[in-house]
């Protein structure tokens, strides 16, 4: 409902790019063909063997996001996150929108710039967070701007989750996390602490950390791809001594849409000039900034893991 009011505001059907045929690049666009007010105009990923996959049958295929200027008007960059910058700042700078899949990329400089290209270009520029739409994420973002003074935050599960490729646990997963508490509270905060960082393969596999906020308010958060069960849970301590445990993978209300979804409807809200609640890369730009802050301390430890 939401793309078809937004498509005949804009009058024409959007004309959307996936670049990146990867698993966040084929979510994206099985997420996207569901809207019919959208039209996928192309598939780009510089594997010709990607033109095979069932999700791009009676797609046209690409192999380089600079061969899509006149042909979209969105684009949705699913590719390696050192990539994030040459294909998103390209396409911005040529007026067309983009949603870049988190990291937005792999440092603050290079998101800075990001930010900086489209507002100058006029352009929008969002984040895959899509745990803000997740309903156990925005139950707890809420509860937070209570009087609840502790919350716990687990992402964690087995190394074969994706190898996090060319991002480290910091920027694949706690990143989610650094997101909807900053946005929550609407604030920095004003410490925080390494509670344990280790590497796996030199990669920094496992993170886990405490925020302190003003107010006395304290968010710990574990981010880990080393163990070997999968858990995503929020736990909030209640003032009474009680503990409220939110589980990030219950099944969707099927009244209601996926993270995914809900995420690209308001991504088509912002394109047509509506507030949405979709993480623009201004938004990203504090979680990244605290990100690499964690990151730079968790060199300073000797936790090695062969």
């Amino acid at each position: 409902m939401a793309a078809q009011i937004l498509g005949r505001a804009l009058g024409n059907r959007l004309r959307l790019a996936i670049v990146g045929l990867g698993k966040m690049g084929r979510l994206h666009l099985r997420t996207w063909q569901k809207f019919s007010d959208v039209s996928i105009t192309v598939v780009v990923d510089p594997d010709p063997g990607k033109a095979a996959c069932p999700e791009t049958h009676h797609l046209s295929f690409l192999r380089h996001f600079g061969d899509l200027y006149g042909k979209v008007d969105a684009a949705i960059i699913a590719t390696p996150a050192r990539e994030h910058v040459a294909c998103a700042a390209a396409l911005l700078g040529k007026g067309i929108h983009c949603l870049v899949e988190k990291p937005l990329a792999v440092d603050y400089a290079d998101s800075a710039q990001l930010v900086s290209i489209a507002a100058r270009c006029g352009t929008v520029l969002a984040v895959g967070h899509s745990e803000r739409f997740n309903p156990g994420v925005r139950y707890a973002r809420n509860a937070l701007t209570t009087d609840i003074r502790r919350v716990e935050v687990f992402r964690m599960g087995p190394l074969a989750r994706g190898t996090l490729g060319d991002a480290d646990v910091v920027q694949d997963l706690m990143i989610h996390d650094l997101d909807w508490v900053i946005d929550g509270l609407r604030e920095l905060p004003r410490e925080f602490r390494i509670r344990d960082a280790r590497w796996h393969r030199s990669a920094l596999s496992c993170v886990s950390c405490e925020l302190l906020f003003s107010r006395g308010k304290r968010v710990g958060l574990t981010a880990s791809s080393m163990t070997s069960v999968r858990r995503r849970e929020i736990q909030l301590f209640l003032n009474n001594g009680a503990i409220h445990f939110v589980d990030l993978d219950s099944p969707p209300n099927p009244c209601r849409a996926d993270p995914l979804t809900l995420q690209a409807a308001a991504f088509l809200a912002a394109v047509g000039g509506q507030v949405s609640g979709i993480a623009t890369g201004v938004d990203a730009l504090a979680a990244i900034a605290l990100g690499d802050e964690i990151r730079a301390l968790c060199r300073n430890t000797t936790a090695l893991v062969p």
